[in-house]
């Protein structure tokens, strides 16, 4: 079997495609794994806060395609998976910073899925290669959001007795 890559938790950064990047305020390292910010310091009063941040991640990501970012992000979690390993991909950033183009992407155009089906398809391939094994599979898609969780595979019309139930088994969100 291949070397894996280590079991540590990775963090990387996406930055949302545009036009009118910020990139006066915002670099990007060259080594891929560095983010850093920069504030213009004001000039009218006495300034002592700070001017600049470095942030060192496991990387970052700006006009990437959806597929690099699933090759490079997802797709280990899901072998690591397929090989019996707990897995978790979780997006994180304020509205409208491209989580669900990110997780989801369009499913109009084939090359612009997201991590979702392209995770699933890669799943599915494993699966079928590996006929030697029995697999379960079970997939949780969850929202949260002001502090409660929403089940986003949930059907709309579901039975009200399917919605009682959810409502009693509502899971709290601790610190």
């Amino acid at each position: 079997m291949p070397q894996r890559p280590s079991n540590k938790v990775k963090v990387y950064v996406r930055s949302r495609p545009t036009n009118n990047f910020a990139s006066d305020a915002i670099s990007l390292g060259r080594d891929n794994r560095t983010v850093s910010i920069h504030r213009v310091p004001s000039t009218n009063i006495v300034d002592n806060k700070i001017n600049d941040w470095a942030f060192h991640l496991d990387g970052v990501f700006h006009n990437i395609s959806q597929e690099d970012i699933f090759n490079f992000v997802a797709k280990d979690v899901v072998d690591r998976t397929i090989d019996g390993y707990n897995g978790t991909i979780l997006c994180y950033g304020q509205t409208g910073a491209g989580k669900t183009h990110t997780m989801t992407g369009f499913s109009e155009s084939y090359p612009n899925r997201g991590i979702i089906p392209r995770t699933l398809q890669h799943l599915y391939q494993q699966i079928n290669a590996r006929q030697e094994f029995s697999y379960t599979v079970r997939i949780a898609y969850l929202e949260i959001y002001n502090d409660s969780m929403c089940d986003l595979l949930r059907s709309l019309d579901s039975s009200p007795e399917y919605q009682q139930q959810q409502q009693q088994q509502q899971l709290s969100i601790g610190e």
